[in-house]
């Protein structure tokens, strides 16, 4: 889906879920993966978005795991798959802004998430 500066966004579906019994995933996620040596960036967003799992204006994240991907150790973010792309994106494909009724249901959706944040700090 995607490779950012400490990162790389793929679609992932679920065949089988009996590998995880404990946890019930939906059949299609974002995985959210970095090197071991390079995952804290991630960790730390999967406390954030830990702290936001009650609001449904944030993306939900189902947990964590590591693999290995051509020998080397990898920390993989399991994220809700947000089909229509990032407020980024749409701010890009807008020609770099947003029409006023559309920034102000981002902004309200944005404040919304921020106000049901628990104690964690977001900068730090």
């Amino acid at each position: 889906m995607g490779t950012g500066a400490s990162a790389t966004v793929s679609l992932a579906v679920v065949n089988d879920q009996t590998f995880m019994p404990v946890h019930s995933l939906p059949s299609v996620m974002a995985v959210k993966s970095a090197a071991l040596h390079n995952s804290y960036p991630l960790s730390r967003e999967r406390i954030m978005l830990k702290e936001f799992e009650a609001c449904p204006c944030v993306v939900r994240c189902y947990g964590s795991d590591t693999s290995i991907e051509r020998g080397e150790e990898w920390y993989n973010l399991l994220l809700e798959y947000a089909s229509g792309g990032s407020l980024f994106d749409r701010i890009h494909e807008s020609g770099g802004g947003l029409p006023e009724d559309e920034a102000r249901r981002y902004t309200k959706s944005v404040l919304a998430g921020l106000s049901k944040g628990g104690s964690t700090p977001i900068m730090g």
